[in-house]
């Protein structure tokens, strides 16, 4: 499979999967314009992290997710990154463990699926934009297989 790269506002995710694990690689892109690098990085692994997690939902992502993020120096800083993504993926179904952004800026999680809601939010995904239609997943007409 091919690695996928999901734009959103101050950067770009790319997703590969391998045998062993799901790798998400978050870059700045254009994002790196900022006088303060240490924001820029921030502002943009806050919004990565917010895709990765509505990822996982539209994937179904389970077992080890590996999350590269962009270095960045203040650890507070790092744990604001770590609680967005915590209260991102508060939504899920999957049972996700988290762990803490590492020296190097990787985050490790392992997270189970819920294949039953996967097949109910793919017949929710609009086209190929990736988004899903909330109006249809809040009446519950989202039913069958893609």
């Amino acid at each position: 499979m091919y690695p996928c790269f999901r734009a959103f506002k101050g950067g770009a995710i790319v997703i590969d999967h391998t045998e062993a694990l799901v790798a998400v690689d978050v870059n700045s892109a254009r994002a790196t314009r900022g006088s303060d690098i240490e924001e820029t990085a921030m502002r943009t692994n806050i919004e990565a992290a917010d895709e990765a997690a509505r990822q996982m939902r539209l994937r179904d992502l389970g077992g080890l997710i590996v999350i590269d993020f962009i270095d960045m120096e203040s650890s507070k800083n790092q744990r604001e990154v770590e609680s967005r993504l915590k209260e991102a993926l508060h939504y899920d179904r999957a049972r996700v463990q988290m762990g803490k952004i590492s020296r190097f800026g990787l985050m490790e999680l392992s997270s189970g699926c819920d294949s039953r809601y996967r097949v109910f939010r793919a017949s929710c995904v609009a086209g190929d934009s990736g988004r899903v239609d909330e109006r249809r997943q809040r009446s519950g007409s989202c039913s069958g297989a893609c």
